[in-house]
């Protein structure tokens, strides 16, 4: 079973022990790029972090991105996304 995890949109702060997504290069970033296309197998990941980074998605990015983040865990396997400004992210988006 794989013990992958993944955090996206890290920034210059990248959580200790998980492989790092960002859009702008830097040392400690492993996969370079919008979320939303990345590409992995199916069950890369045990768990997939990301803390103010689903707002800066539009809604079809989102909704790309959270179709591909469920193949890429493992059965049980753990998203957690933390969007500070959900309300005014879905606001933007819904209507």
């Amino acid at each position: 079973m794989s013990d992958r995890r993944l955090e996206i949109g890290c920034g210059p702060s990248p959580l200790e022990g998980y492989e790092h997504n960002d859009v702008n290069p830097g040392p400690h970033i492993e996969h370079v790029g919008p979320a939303h296309e990345l590409s992995f197998e199916n069950g890369t990941f045990v768990e997939i972090f990301g803390t103010g980074a689903f707002e800066h998605m539009t809604y079809e990015q989102a909704a790309l991105f959270l179709k591909k983040a469920i193949r890429w865990l493992v059965p049980g396997g753990v998203l957690y996304l933390n969007v500070p400004d959900m309300v005014g992210w879905v606001s933007d988006r819904v209507r």
